[in-house]
């Protein structure tokens, strides 16, 4: 893998691996069968020149995708790691954003790869740049840009109501202005000491995680997180 591309989710991570996988790169599965692309945490790989695309969009709507296609469930665990609780924040958009708190730990995973464990070359990057900087992210990643097909951008389907909306705004305010100052940069590959420090931590934390994991699916198989194996449309926004 040359090139992994992640995201908290619902900014059309799976439109981007798609066309990158179209032209030939060897990047993380659109589907999220290998598990990378929303993994809260850099991963170990052996090609240290790894590059890594963040791609990120207005977290409340971003949220709201995610309610809308009853990914909150599974998202939850894949961002926070916790495959044991089921809070009750996440029965439904109302409950969530009345909570006024990042349950979904977008702040937290942009954190980790902005800045807490910058392992390799990243370009952060708004899903609704993707379109009119395409030469830019072909260039970044090494690649031809009369062969990168990305598909026309959809309109979103999510539509907020005024409410969830002013209140996810007030939580993620923070967020959001983080990414917009992050918006188009890249950031360089980080030492070969904090590499090695980076990679102890996620060993410990790898091994923590699995038998946590199998716990999990031991017990309750595969209803576990009322959905949280739920099938979707990746792509619908």
């Amino acid at each position: 893998m040359n090139v992994l591309v992640v995201s908290t989710g619902g900014c059309s991570t799976t439109s981007l691996l798609t066309a990158l996988k179209g032209c030939g790169v060897k990047c993380n599965d659109p589907n999220d069968l290998d598990g990378l692309k929303h993994i809260c945490l850099p991963p170990l790989v052996s090609a240290k020149d790894l590059k890594v695309v963040y791609v990120f969009g207005d977290p409340a709507e971003s949220v709201g995708s995610l309610f809308r296609r009853g990914y909150q469930y599974r998202q939850y665990c894949k961002l926070t790691g916790d495959y044991f609780k089921v809070p009750e924040f996440l029965d439904n958009l109302e409950v969530y954003s009345k909570s006024e708190n990042d349950g979904l730990a977008f702040e937290r995973h942009f954190h980790n790869w902005r800045f807490k464990y910058q392992v390799y070359e990243t370009l952060f990057i708004n899903f609704e740049d993707l379109w009119a900087h395409k030469s830019e992210l072909a260039r970044f990643l090494n690649i031809d840009d009369s062969q990168f097909d990305l598909a026309p951008r959809k309109e979103r389907k999510t539509v907020l109501e005024k409410d969830c909306s002013d209140l996810l705004s007030k939580t993620y305010a923070k967020l959001e202005r983080s990414y917009k100052e992050s918006n188009l940069l890249v950031v360089e590959r980080g030492s070969r000491i904090g590499y090695l420090n980076f990679a102890i931590k996620k060993i410990l934390l790898s091994s923590v995680k699995s038998i946590k994991q199998i716990i999990a699916f031991s017990l309750f198989g595969h209803s576990y997180g009322k959905g949280f194996l739920r099938n979707g449309t990746p792509d619908d926004l």
